[in-house]
């Protein structure tokens, strides 16, 4: 997870400035942690700079969908998919056949409301993707 967070945040800074590289890298930590946390076998975290926003999204084999848990104080979490929530304009889970993606959106403040494309609609301009294999992250 660090090498994770050392490339997202060398992507945030060379790619989107306007980002707060802080909320990005909590969240990445949250989505990332919890794949790790909760489901079996590979995972994966890509980041894309749009023209109007970034988006991460972390992919995994697992079905079992993401559910907001009620925090406890005690130490058995329950914080993690709160904050992500609160940390970044869109945070979306997409079932696939084969797991599912879960996807994190900052839009820039100074993008025009009309102008923040629909998913799909725009290509990325630029994209780093993360694998986990046999307990490493490649880039």
């Amino acid at each position: 997870m660090a090498e994770a967070r050392r490339t997202a945040r060398a992507y945030v800074k060379r790619h989107c400035p306007w980002a707060r590289e802080d909320d990005v890298l909590l969240v990445i930590s949250e989505l990332v942690g919890n794949a790790v946390r909760h489901t079996e076998g590979f995972w994966r975290l890509s980041l894309q700079a749009r023209p109007h926003a970034l988006v991460a999204r972390v992919d995994d084999h697992s079905t079992r969908m993401p559910a907001p848990r009620v925090p406890d104080v005690t130490g058995t979490g329950g914080y993690g998919w709160h904050i992500a929530r609160s940390l970044c304009g869109q945070l979306t889970v997409l079932p696939r056949r084969d797991g599912k993606t879960v996807e994190a959106r900052w839009n820039r403040s100074d993008a025009p409301v009309d102008s923040i494309p629909f998913e799909g609609a725009v290509p990325a301009t630029d994209a780093t993707r993360f694998a986990h294999t046999a307990g490493r992250v490649a880039a």
